[in-house]
């Protein structure tokens, strides 16, 4: 199991208004988590091992979105990923935990390293902007400019 937290400061929560149309959820609150699990580091685009996710809380609670799956795993919502949103003051939790297979062909006793990007998308209720550590999320989707963990 991989897990992932991040906590971040955000003067106004908001959340996701449509828990139908979630694959949008990158115009609210939320973080993409975008992983080379080939460690290729392409600049032409995502390939088959590549994966694109989103942790968002909506109106209707914790959703993980899945923009960019590898090794004939689907895209949309993504129930076998937890997560959990923890809202505070003018904070916001996120905790994620998800199964290897949910990274397939990714195996950590099979290789210690893979490709990471991860960006941080706020919207207060009129615009939205975002921070990124790393790069290759936001425009266009180079894992080349992914980190490595």
């Amino acid at each position: 199991m991989a897990g992932f937290a991040a906590e971040v400061s955000d003067d106004q929560h908001y959340p996701h208004p449509d828990v139908r149309s979630v694959g949008a959820m990158f115009r609210s609150d939320c973080i993409q988590l975008a992983f080379d699990t080939g460690l290729e580091r392409s600049n032409f685009g995502y390939d088959d091992n590549d994966y694109e996710i989103g942790l968002g809380d909506t109106e209707e609670g914790p959703r993980v979105f899945r923009w960019h799956a590898g090794s004939g795993l689907g895209t949309g919502v993504v129930p076998q990923i937890e997560l959990a949103v923890h809202r505070g003051s003018k904070r916001t939790r996120y905790e994620a935990a998800t199964p290897w297979q949910q990274l397939i062909p990714f195996s950590p006793q099979q290789r210690d390293r893979l490709g990471f990007a991860v960006m941080l998308n706020d919207n207060d209720g009129q615009d939205r902007g975002h921070a990124q550590w790393a790069g290759g999320i936001a425009g266009s989707k180079q894992p080349a400019q992914f980190g490595i963990l």
